[in-house]
């Protein structure tokens, strides 16, 4: 009967740490979102913007 009592604790254990685990992976995808947004916005205001698209040709030139 332990055995089993242990048995059921360690499972337990594992679900929590399973459920942690895929949470921290939601947030590290969402996260990943974010900055894919944050650098496309980025790329996009370097575009319009005359003077910074003008000094960053410079500086690949």
């Amino acid at each position: 009967m332990r055995s089993l009592k242990a048995f059921q604790v360690v499972a337990s254990e594992i679900e929590e740490l399973y459920r942690r685990t895929r949470g921290v992976i939601q947030l590290m995808s969402e996260a990943n979102k974010l900055a894919d947004g944050w650098i496309y916005e980025f790329l996009i205001m370097i575009e319009n913007d005359l003077l910074m698209r003008n000094s960053f040709e410079m500086i690949n030139a």
